[in-house]
C-alpha cells in the first residue's frame, strides 16, 4: 500500500508539471529603432528591428522602444502600429 501511494503521488506530481508547462508562455524582448522619418515620428514604418542598435541620449528625438513578442522578427522588420502606439518611446539618436 505504501508503494501504491508513492506511485500515485509521483504520477500526480508529473501530471501537474506537464500541465503547468503546457501553459507557459515564452516571449522575447524586442527593441525597435527609429531609423527614418521625422524627429518625433510614431509611424510604424519608421521603426525597424536592429538587434545591435543603441541610442545616444539626446532630447527632442524619438529613438527606440521595447516590446515583448513570441519571437524575434527578421532584421529590419517593422513593428505593428499598435505596438508603437502602446509603447514608451526612448529619446535619443539611433547609433549602430
Amino acid at each position: 500500500m505504501k508503494n501504491l501511494n508513492k506511485l500515485a503521488l509521483g504520477i500526480l506530481v508529473g501530471a501537474l508539471a506537464i500541465g503547468f508547462s503546457a501553459f507557459k508562455s515564452t516571449t522575447v524582448q524586442v527593441r525597435y529603432f527609429k531609423t527614418t522619418g521625422s524627429l518625433l515620428s510614431t509611424s510604424a514604418s519608421d521603426y525597424h528591428y536592429r538587434p545591435a542598435g543603441d541610442c545616444d541620449p539626446q532630447s527632442g528625438k524619438n529613438c527606440s522602444f521595447t516590446v515583448e513578442q513570441a519571437s524575434a522578427p527578421a532584421l529590419d522588420a517593422n513593428p505593428t502600429q499598435s505596438q508603437v502606439d502602446g509603447a514608451t518611446i526612448i529619446q535619443g539618436s539611433y547609433t549602430e
